[in-house]
């Protein structure tokens, strides 16, 4: 699909990540880091659990919330915000909409690049 390919590098070893069965993307406040299967394992084990996110963001269940939240914030867009809440309603659409564009966003900064 693309027609370059750049490397990824593990942040928690600094080696070539080869695969995208081998990445695993993880957030940590507003920036996403890649790292080996394993290199993930290991940080998870470490103290970093408030810097570094529990799940990774392409996982199938990122996948699948992915998707879920998708089709719920496309309905939301069509439903009447006076309805339901007003400003609020398009708040909770905002945030909804988020967990698609992150994983929109790991796509486009690392697994476009890798091969399968």
């Amino acid at each position: 699909m693309s027609t370059s390919k750049r490397p990824v590098y593990c942040v928690h070893c600094n080696a070539e990540i080869e695969s995208r069965y081998d990445l695993v993307v993880s957030q940590s406040f507003l920036s996403l880091y890649p790292y080996h299967n394993s290199c993930y394992s290991e940080a998870i084990k470490g103290c970093q659990s408030i810097v570094l996110g529990d799940h990774p963001v392409n996982g199938t269940a990122s996948n699948w919330s992915s998707g879920f939240a998708l089709l719920i914030g496309i309905i939301l867009l069509f439903i009447s915000k006076d309805n339901i809440g007003g400003v609020a309603a398009w708040v909770l659409n905002v945030v909804v909409l988020l967990v698609p564009l992150v994983r929109f966003c790991s796509w486009y900064m690392y697994e476009r690049y890798l091969d399968k």
